[in-house]
């Protein structure tokens, strides 16, 4: 990657190299929603995108908003709860393969399954299951966050 400041550009000087901002977009998406509640006037609101969730002012009756973390053991049986707890005022991403894993080049056969999380390595999907959660102040971070804990975790 070539920076260029005063363009505040990017050129990528590799063939077949691309740039991905699936691991920040939602996270991205999350935070500019939530301003513009706060823009709008809505303090009390949570948003959650796909495992990207932002929780500004809790309702006025509570600490906060109900948050559940699942554990990725037992999938196929009744919902496991490792954590249950209360956020308000933070931002919180969850990043693994408990629900979004696929075949890939490297799988053998059509059941070996990865994570949709690549290996930089390998530019493979990340093997073994996986389940990571990250408070932060705003979304995007939480996001790169779980996503980049998954990868150095593996």
């Amino acid at each position: 990657l070539q920076w260029d400041p005063n363009n505040r550009a990017v050129k990528i000087t590799r063939e077949g190299v691309r740039l991905d901002f699936g691991g920040i977009g939602k996270g991205l998406a999350v935070d500019a929603a939530s301003e513009t509640m706060r823009g709008l006037g809505v303090e009390r609101h949570v948003l959650n995108f796909a495992g990207n969730l932002r929780a500004a002012e809790p309702p006025q009756d509570r600490q906060g908003w109900p948050v559940e973390i699942e554990s990725i053991k037992n999938l196929d049986r009744e919902r496991n709860h490792l954590y249950r707890f209360r956020i308000a005022n933070v931002s919180m991403a969850t990043s693994g393969d408990q629900f979004q894993n696929f075949p890939d080049w490297k799988s053998q056969t059509r059941d070996e399954r990865s994570s949709h999380i690549l290996d930089p390595k390998d530019a493979g999907g990340l093997k073994g299951k996986q389940l990571v959660s990250i408070l932060a102040k705003e979304a995007s971070d939480a996001d790169a966050a779980a996503t980049a804990a998954c990868v150095q975790l593996r």
